[in-house]
C-alpha cells in the first residue's frame, strides 16, 4: 500500500517547520563540507591517477533528456561546432565520441550509440545479447577533491550512497568501502522530529546520537559516520543489513513517524538524496544537513538494539570455507592438502591414473614452436592441465616449461619477457578439474594453435577406437557403422572383413584385394573370372578390375 504523506501544501509547510527547528538547534553544514567529513581527504582516487588502488564515490542523477538527444545528434555530425555548446559537463564526458566518423560510418556510429546507452543505463551492466533500455539515469564518479559533486547541487533527482566503488557503475559488485550507516525515517513532521532530537540527540535514550540529521523532504536521514570504514565483502553485507534494520526498528516508531506501520527495509548499499539536491517536494525544498554529533564506532549500536540484530566484531565474519587457521596448522592436520596446494607436490596416481599421456607429449612441441607473445602464459596453463590428465609428474612438466622460457622470448621485447615466475603462476592449473574442462576448441582459443580433428565417419567413439586401435578390441567382431548400424561392414579383431577366405592377418591397404587375386591366379593360372569370384568371395567389379591386368602382365 502506498504511503500517505498528506497534502502537498502540508508537506511543504512541514518541511519549512523542520528547517526552522533544526536551524535553531544545530549548525547547518554545506554539502561539500558534509561529504568531506564522510570521505576524508585521501580516501578516494585522485583525478587522472588510476594506479593508487583507491575507489571513487558515485552519485546517480537524471540528466535532461534533451541532452541525450543532443549528444546523439552531435555524433551524427548534425550540429556545427559554433552552434553546439560543449561547455556542459555532460558534453565533455562524451567528447571522444564526437570524432569524425570513418568510411564505414554505420558500424562505428552504432558502436558509439551502444556505448552512450550503456552510460545512460545506471547501476548495472547490460548482459551480452540483451537490448539496452535507457533508464535516463547517469552514474557520475566523484574523485578525491569532490569537484564533481557540484553538478548534483540543485538537481531534481540525485542520489548517493556513502561508499566508494571500483569502476564506473554504482552497484554491489563494484562496492569497496562503506563510510557511514544511514537510517531513512519517513513520515517525519516537526513533532516527530522533536521526539527524535529528544530521544536520540539530547538524552541518548533509545539510540546513540547520529553525526548528522538530513532534512530529506517527507522524512529525515540519520547519518552515522563511522570511525573506520567497513570493507564491502560479501560475508559482511548481511550482518550490516541486519544491523541497519535493528537500528531502524528502534528509531522508526509511532512517536517518530506518522507512518510507523510502513517501516522500510534498510539495505546495506542503499542510495539517498544528495545533500544540496532537491527533495521530492521540488524547487525550493533541497535536502539539507545539520551536524548533531561525532563519528561513531560500529559496536556502539549493540547497546541499544535487540540481540537478533547485534553485530559481532567484523573479523569474526569469515567467508564460507575460511577457518582462520594458519598454514602451520594445516600442515599438521591436513598434510595431503598442504603437499598439493602449498608445495605443489602431486601423486600422479591420485591425479588421474595416467590416461592418454600422448596428449601432453603431442602438445609440448606445438607450444614450444607455436606459442607467441600474448599466448605464452595460456599455453603453459594448458600444458600443466594436460599433464595432470596424463599423469605426468609435476616436476617433469615444470622442468620442461622452465626450459622453454628462453626460447619463448626469442621474438619478445625487453619489456615483455616471459619469466620463470610466469611458469610458476601457470603451475596452479596442474589439476584434473581444469584439464577436464579443456576441450579442443578451448585449447585453440587460448593458445591460438591449430589441431587436426580425427574423423570417425559417423562411428561411435568406442567403435572408432576399436576399429583403428587393435589393442582396444575386446571382442572378436566389431561393427563398422559408417553406413548405418544394420548395414555396416563387420571386421574381426585382426582388421579383416568377416567372411574373407584369407585366414592370415593382413593390413587393409588399398591394393589388398589385388594381392588376393594375384595369389589365387598364381596357384590357379587357368582359372576363369567366375571361379575367382566364387573362390575368393570378392565382388564381380573388383575381380574384373584386376583380372585382365594381372593376365596381361603374365604374358
Amino acid at each position: 500500500m502506498a504511503k500517505n504523506y498528506g497534502k502537498v501544501a502540508d508537506q511543504k509547510a512541514s518541511y519549512l517547520a523542520k528547517e526552522e527547528l533544526l536551524k535553531s538547534r544545530f549548525e547547518q553544514v554545506a554539502p561539500m563540507d558534509f561529504y568531506r567529513e564522510i570521505f576524508d581527504e585521501g580516501c578516494l582516487q585522485k583525478i587522472g591517477d588510476e594506479s593508487d588502488g583507491l575507489g571513487t564515490a558515485i552519485f546517480r542523477f537524471q540528466p535532461d533528456r534533451s541532452t541525450y538527444k543532443k549528444i546523439k545528434a552531435r555524433m551524427r555530425g548534425e550540429y556545427q561546432d559554433e552552434l553546439f555548446n560543449d561547455s556542459d559537463l555532460m558534453m565533455q564526458r562524451f567528447a571522444k565520441m564526437f570524432d569524425a566518423l570513418p568510411a564505414d560510418a554505420d558500424e562505428e556510429l552504432n558502436k558509439r550509440y551502444d556505448e552512450l546507452d550503456k552510460q545512460f543505463h545506471a547501476g548495472a551492466y547490460r548482459k551480452p545479447g540483451q537490448p539496452i533500455e535507457t533508464s535516463w539515469k547517469f552514474d557520475q564518479r566523484v574523485h578525491d577533491d569532490l569537484s564533481e559533486l557540484g553538478e548534483a547541487i540543485g538537481k531534481r533527482f540525485a542520489i548517493m550512497a556513502p561508499m566508494s566503488y571500483f569502476g564506473i557503475k554504482a552497484n554491489s559488485k563494484n562496492a569497496r568501502y562503506l563510510y557511514a550507516l544511514v537510517i531513512d525515517v519517513d513520515g517525519v513532521g516537526v513533532e516527530q522530529l522533536k521526539h527524535i532530537i529528544n530521544g536520540i540527540v539530547d538524552q541518548d535514550y533509545y539510540m546513540c546520537c547520529p553525526t548528522y540529521i538530513v532534512n530529506s523532504g517527507h522524512g529525515v536521514h540519520l547519518y552515522y559516520v563511522l570511525e573506520e570504514p567497513i570493507p564491502c565483502y560479501k560475508n559482511l553485507r548481511e550482518p550490516i543489513t541486519r544491523l541497519k534494520n535493528g537500528i531502524a526498528r528502534m528509531v522508526w516508531n509511532d512517536r517518530t513517524s506518522t507512518i510507523s506501520g510502513h517501516r522500510d527495509d534498510q539495505p546495506w548499499g542503499q542510495m539517498y538524496r544528495v545533500v544540496g539536491s532537491l527533495s521530492k517536494l521540488g524547487t525550493g525544498y533541497p535536502a539539507t544537513a545539520y551536524r548533531t554529533g561525532k563519528p561513531v564506532d560500529i559496536m556502539q549500536f549493540n547497546d541499544y538494539i535487540f540481540d537478533e540484530y547485534k553485530i559481532k566484531p567484523l573479523d569474526s565474519y569469515k567467508p564460507v570455507g575460511v577457518s582462520g587457521h594458519d598454514l602451520e596448522y594445516w600442515k599438521e592436520h591436513n598434510p595431503k592438502w598442504y603437499k598439493k596446494k602449498i608445495l605443489h607436490e602431486y601423486d600422479t596416481k591420485e591425479v588421474v591414473g595416467g590416461k592418454f599421456p600422448w596428449l601432453y607429449e603431442k602438445l609440448v612441441p606445438k607450444v614450444r614452436l607455436g606459442a607467441k607473445v600474448g599466448t605464452r602464459y595460456h599455453s603453459m596453463c594448458v600444458l600443466f592441465a594436460d599433464a595432470a590428465l596424463g599423469g605426468i609428474p609435476y616436476s617433469q612438466v615444470y622442468e620442461t616449461c622452465v626450459a622453454m622460457v628462453d626460447f619463448l622470448n626469442r621474438d619478445a621485447d625487453k619489456d615483455n619477457q616471459f619469466t620463470v615466475a610466469d611458469v610458476e603462476c601457470a603451475a596452479k592449473y596442474y589439476t584434473t578439474s581444469f584439464g577436464r574442462w579443456l576441450t579442443l576448441d578451448r585449447i585453440e582459443a587460448m593458445t591460438e594453435l591449430k589441431f587436426e580433428r580425427n574423423k570417425r565417419n559417423h562411428r561411435s567413439q568406442a567403435d572408432h577406437l576399436k576399429k583403428y586401435i587393435p589393442a582396444m578390441r575386446s571382442v572378436e567382431i566389431v561393427k563398422d557403422t559408417r553406413f548405418g548400424t544394420e548395414t555396416g561392414n563387420k571386421i574381426n579383431k585382426d582388421g579383416r572383413p568377416v567372411g574373407s577366405k584369407d585366414t592370415k592377418p593382413r593390413n587393409r591397404t588399398a591394393d589388398s584385394k589385388e594381392q588376393v587375386i594375384r595369389a589365387y591366379l598364381q596357384n590357379h593360372p587357368d582359372a576363369k573370372k567366375v571361379e575367382v569370384i566364387r573362390e575368393t568371395g570378392l565382388s564381380k567389379p573388383t575381380v574384373y578390375k584386376w583380372y585382365d591386368k594381372i593376365k596381361a602382365e603374365g604374358k
